[in-house]
């Protein structure tokens, strides 16, 4: 889903075309370079990398390098535990 949807008062994403949710709390953050590396926007709460535990302070532009074998995960916490997922 579009992440306006669930942020619409953040005018930061009110445009925001290449990156989405998988469900209200899955980032979905596409890379389209042969860097492996793209800026991904935080809407604010405290989102977690899936593979570091790494905990990111929302409202806020974060470089992120990925690659085949590691692909950006990135969620909500909160929302993972109302699912049942965590």
């Amino acid at each position: 889903m579009a992440v306006v949807v669930e942020f619409q008062d953040d005018i930061n994403v009110w445009n925001m075309s290449d990156q989405y949710l998988s469900g209200n709390s899955l980032m979905v953050t596409p890379i389209f370079n042969e860097y492996n590396r793209r800026k991904i926007y935080f809407p604010k709460c405290t989102w977690t990398d899936w593979w570091t535990g790494e905990r990111i302070k929302g409202n806020c532009w974060i470089d992120v390098d990925v690659s085949l074998e590691k692909l950006s995960l990135i969620y909500e916490k909160v929302q993972l535990y109302l699912w049942g997922l965590l």
